[in-house]
């Protein structure tokens, strides 16, 4: 098992991340400017993800 693939394919599980921000920030623990931070990041690992994992996998990724 290629373990870079793995990696990179839980990389944009952000969605879990943004319901905690959000709970956060609604409790005022976090602030909006830590706030647009995890919402920026969430969006670049989620853009991100498929262009490294194409690579990761090389030209003949596994078909299951």
């Amino acid at each position: 098992m290629n373990r870079w693939a793995v990696g990179i394919g839980m990389m944009p599980r952000g969605e879990v991340g943004l319901v905690f921000a959000g709970i956060g920030k609604g409790i005022g623990v976090i602030d909006d400017g830590l706030f647009s931070a995890i919402g920026i990041l969430v969006m670049v690992t989620t853009l991100l993800a498929p262009i490294l994992l194409r690579f990761a996998l090389g030209s003949n990724p596994v078909r299951v």
